[in-house]
């Protein structure tokens, strides 16, 4: 949000009379991102009531950037293809000199810096994992969406405006059907979610429903919480859940058991 105020001053023809409009949205964001990044990573420590699976406090930044601009190699495949369609960014950047040249109209190249401030932002904060994770430079959506559509606007020829749309639709489907694929293709249903969910089904009383901690192994992927849909990983609960080749605990017994799974109840005073 900061950057993006940022942007919209750049934009501003009376920038002095701008500024105070655009000061509190840039001092809010400021203050808000602080408060997480301080107070909320502490609360959610806080709250964690198993070993942390994923990280949630913040990273030293110097740390960070140098991971992040020694990802040269993922910051270009991000704005290949994440960012931008493969190969929007050569026919938006094209087509948006073109039109600076023919038109002596410049301005609208500060969205780069925008843009190059956001990754950069994203960076400091994740480091590398802006790659790992495309849904942190969400906050790019905008200058994006208004670098495509400039492009699109200026575009000297319709055969360069039906490319970019094509261009856009084509991802546009490609990422959709990276969501909905599972729901048609069998090779990729787990029928061990559906195992997950019948044991829930014929055992309402086992807690499930009162947002427990369940006594499991420790795992790299919380799987048996995914496919159980509910918290995983403590050492002292009293219901847990875990793979049917695992050793039980003497002070567990077995309160249901399938192919894959069994539920248990365990005395751990």
């Amino acid at each position: 949000p900061v950057i993006i105020a940022y942007m919209l001053f750049l934009f501003k023809e009376n920038r002095k009379t701008s500024w105070p409009r655009i000061a509190p949205v840039v001092f809010l964001s400021t203050l808000c991102g602080f408060i997480y990044f301080t107070r909320g990573t502490a609360a959610i420590n806080e709250y964690n009531q198993v070993g942390a699976l994923f990280w949630v406090n913040a990273r030293p930044v110097v740390a960070s950037l140098v991971d992040f601009f020694s990802s040269y190699r993922e910051i270009a495949d991000l704005l290949w293809q994440e960012l931008f369609f493969a190969p929007g960014i050569i026919f938006i950047s094209g087509i948006l000199v073109f039109n600076s040249y023919k038109n002596k109209e410049y301005k609208i190249h500060l969205l780069w810096l925008v843009l190059a401030l956001q990754l950069i932002t994203v960076g400091g904060l994740a480091g590398k994992q802006f790659h790992t994770h495309p849904y942190y430079n969400i906050g790019a959506t905008l200058t994006c969406a208004l670098l495509f559509t400039k492009a699109y606007a200026v575009s000297p020829l319709k055969i360069l405006r039906f490319l970019l749309l094509l261009g856009l639709l084509v991802r546009v489907g490609q990422r959709a059907s990276m969501d909905v694929r599972g729901l048609f293709i069998e090779s990729m249903h787990d029928s061990r979610y559906d195992i997950c969910l019948v044991q829930k089904r014929n055992h309402p009383n086992f807690l499930f429903p009162n947002n427990h901690v369940f006594l499991s192994p420790r795992e790299n992927f919380p799987f048996l919480g995914m496919c159980f849909g509910e918290r995983q990983g403590s050492d002292t609960a009293e219901y847990g859940f875990d793979y049917r080749e695992a050793a039980l605990d003497p002070a567990c017994k077995v309160v249901a058991e399938t192919e894959h799974f069994h539920l248990a109840r365990c005395n751990k005073d």
